[in-house]
């Protein structure tokens, strides 16, 4: 609806669309009512989203490189694909030495990489290509606040941890502790940032908008 300021201001307070000379002495409640269907829902969300691990192993792919862009996770030739399903094989095909990274790499792995990774545009199919690919889980020194954003939205668990220079080597086989923040494999572990509450609510919901 379109109206006047005084209207909108009206309307905002009394609850409901009115005038300012009609404002009610009370405001406008209004209470959803319990239904079956709603409440079946709330248990089928309950359901599908209590069992995502906390822990999880997969072959590691370590990127000892800073300032990895999202034009470089996601080249913006691709940015006309709008279906999710079509994004993973172009991860990393802007990245020098890793353009095959798509061929090689297998739902389960975990991407580990150095500072500020995904930095630069915030275009959310540098996320969604790693989603498409079944990679389990980022780590990295440190993230673009925009990009560690729109991962955490998506469901996508990021971890804080500086474990490049720590040891581990490409198919290598890593664990990742969410709630912890810790990174361990054969020879080795860092201890970084654990996920906070709100990122693991939306990583057991299945993505910020999931319903």
């Amino acid at each position: 609806h379109l109206s006047g300021p005084e209207t909108a201001a009206a309307s905002a307070v009394a609850g409901v669309i009115c005038t300012a000379d009609a404002i009610p002495a009370e405001p406008a409640t209004f209470a959803a009512p319990a239904t079956a269907a709603a409440e079946a829902v709330d248990e089928v969300i309950a359901e599908t989203t209590a069992d995502k691990p906390l822990t999880m192993t997969g072959r590691a792919w370590v990127i000892d490189e800073d300032n990895i862009d999202t034009d470089m996770i996601f080249h913006n030739r691709y940015l006309a694909i709008t279906d999710p399903a079509e994004m993973g094989q172009y991860a990393f095909d802007n990245l020098p030495g890793w353009e095959d990274f798509s061929k090689k790499a297998k739902p389960g792995d975990i991407v580990i990489t150095a500072k500020n990774f995904g930095c630069g545009s915030s275009r959310q199919q540098a996320v969604d290509c790693f989603k498409t690919l079944g990679v389990q889980a980022l780590v990295a020194n440190s993230y673009g606040a925009i990009y560690e954003r729109n991962a955490i939205n998506a469901g996508m668990p990021v971890v804080t941890a500086d474990v490049v220079g720590a040891g581990p080597k490409d198919g290598d086989i890593v664990t990742v502790d969410l709630a912890t923040g810790k990174v361990s494999w054969d020879g080795g572990e860092v201890v970084g940032e654990p996920c906070s509450e709100v990122q693991m609510e939306i990583y057991q919901r299945g993505g910020l908008l999931a319903k």
